[in-house]
């Protein structure tokens, strides 16, 4: 009972945990302007603090919105914004002469800085930003990423974005941003103003951070094929277990953070837009696979019925998103979504706290590593859809770290565990095997005299005829030499009897007979009583 309740408070805990973690950086995105006391851009106006010298600052709030334009590359000076839109947000959002924008296409965003004299180089860039862009600040280019154009099939989307300094004197400077999508419609992100020196280095640090995480978790992957392979005699194989390996490392790859890396090298050159519905199915194949893995560690069953419904439900979720057009999406279902992939972790969180799990050893560990892993998922998902302004990007691999590293722990402490009870069992098994050939020694030293007994009860009825044929004819010498070599045929000395209990004497048996042969005869006795039913009924059953 009590450790039900302690796995329950575990499982409680780990609730809340997740849900604490996922939401803190959306909390923090609502109280932005009140904790740190930024401003917000005004119809496409925004006056940074006086005190600004070069920190991170969110460039939020409602720009100047120009449609179907590029503000600086037409080189046209433009009649006046066709409106003011929020920032971050989707332009599908907007309409214009009583029409909604599709998601594709190409636009301008414009705000005028009014920033006090900054000693040091700045830049303006979107972090991890999926869709293609160019940031001007006075006509100068300050960073960009992919390829922007007019036309629909020559954008390119890439998450890597180049940044290039630029000075700020006192007083107001025009901020513009081209961009071009395919299907993510506009800055769903907020640009970010810094320090040129501060976004070189953090961006080397994020690269230097994300490559050690994946390293972390290629060498926890590693380790846990290693264990299934070895343990794939003890069986404790799970081919589940390989394949979520593999959905582990597809899901990290198309990451903003590593998908760079792997763009060329893996994905043939494929536009990061392009990527987003393989991101979805290899998430939804990655949440479905963990449910064995909880259907294994915590000893819960799902049925076919259950697995059938969970697996029409996921397809469900995917063709919705595949097939509904970018637009509509984008505008009402970017969040919904998204938060309906976590069907399977409440079920299943629900199905395992008011139900009996049967845990196997160290699923606790498997736990906290899928609480850490399902909480990175959650705040992956609101980072990517720009719901959250803190620089969350390396979250997900981090959390993704520390699940297979727990998860190869676990496994490798279970494979010990029956590694041991496995050599238990082998030294308990020898121990029969030895007590079963010393009963056999004594046994075959008593079936020998048993065997001699039964010869010489043969033998009494020829005996006695020639005793009396002896005794007859008056032959008493004779008969007094027969006696005599008959009574030294017949002479056995009987094996000892120590105890009641059967294989008690027949050890202590065997090595009195060991005894004999090396040294002179001895005498011993065991007061063991003889084993009652129960007693054997127990030492059977342990």
């Amino acid at each position: 009972m009590q450790k039900s309740v302690s796995v329950r408070a575990q499982l409680l805990l780990g609730l809340v945990l997740t849900v604490l973690f996922s939401h803190l950086p959306v909390l923090y995105t609502l109280f932005y302007h009140q904790i740190t006391g930024e401003p917000a851009a005004q119809n496409g106006v925004l006056e940074l603090c006086k005190e600004y010298r070069g920190e991170r600052a969110v460039l939020d709030g409602r720009w100047a919105f120009y449609w179907n334009q590029f503000v600086i590359n037409d080189r046209a000076a433009p009649n006046g914004p066709d409106a003011y839109v929020n920032v971050p947000g989707y332009w599908s959002d907007t309409k214009l002469e009583g029409k909604l924008l599709p998601a594709d296409g190409y636009a301008s965003y414009a705000v005028r800085l009014q920033t006090p004299e900054i000693s040091v180089p700045v830049t303006v860039w979107i972090p991890d930003f999926g869709s293609a862009y160019r940031a001007y600040i006075d006509g100068r280019l300050v960073s960009q990423s992919g390829v922007v154009s007019k036309s629909p099939k020559a954008v390119f989307t890439t998450p890597l974005s180049t940044v290039y300094p630029i000075t700020l004197s006192e007083g107001e400077h025009e901020l513009v941003i081209e961009t071009a999508t395919t299907r993510f419609s506009g800055l769903y992100k907020a640009p970010v103003m810094m320090s040129y020196d501060k976004a070189i280095q953090e961006n080397t640090e994020k690269s230097a951070g994300r490559f050690a995480l994946f390293g972390n978790i290629l060498f926890s992957s590693f380790v846990l094929l290693m264990v299934y392979f070895v343990a794939y005699r003890k069986g404790l194989r799970s081919a589940w277990l390989v394949a979520l390996v593999v959905c582990v490392h597809l899901r990290l790859m198309l990451l903003t953070e590593f998908f760079t890396f792997w763009q060329k090298r893996f994905f043939g050159g494929l536009s990061f837009e392009a990527t987003n519905e393989l991101l979805f199915l290899v998430s939804f194949a990655l949440k479905f696979l963990m449910l064995f893995l909880y259907q294994e560690q915590f000893g819960v069953h799902f049925s076919q019925k259950e697995k059938i419904f969970l697996v029409c439900y996921y397809a469900g979720i995917f063709l919705v998103h595949f097939l509904t057009p970018y637009d509509f999406y984008n505008r009402y279902l970017d969040i919904l979504i998204p938060a309906a992939s976590f069907l399977l972790e409440v079920y299943t969180f629900c199905k395992i706290y008011f139900g009996k799990p049967n845990l196997q050893p160290y699923a606790m560990l498997v736990f906290w590593g899928t609480a850490a892993a399902v909480a990175g998922m959650a705040v992956d998902s609101y980072y990517a859809n720009g719901n959250i302004y803190p620089d969350v990007s390396l979250v997900f691999p981090l959390c993704i770290a520390v699940y297979m590293m727990l998860l190869s722990v676990a496994f490798i402490l279970r494979m010990l565990k029956v590694h041991r009870e496995y050599e238990q069992s082998a030294a308990r098994l020898e121990m029969a095997r030895r007590q079963i050939a010393m009963q056999t020694e004594y046994y075959d030293a008593l079936s020998s005299q048993m065997n001699e007994v039964r010869a010489l009860r043969h033998d009494v009825r020829h005996f006695a005829a020639t005793l009396a044929l002896l005794a007859e004819e008056g032959r008493f010498d004779e008969l007094r030499r027969f006696v005599a070599e008959y009574a030294e045929l017949a002479e056995m000395e009987p094996l000892p009897v120590y105890c009641d209990n059967a294989v008690v004497n027949s050890v202590l048996g065997y090595y009195a007979l060991r005894l004999k042969e090396k040294t002179s005869p001895s005498t011993a006795s065991a007061p063991f009583p003889k084993p009652s039913p129960l007693w054997t009924a127990t030492s059977a059953s342990s």
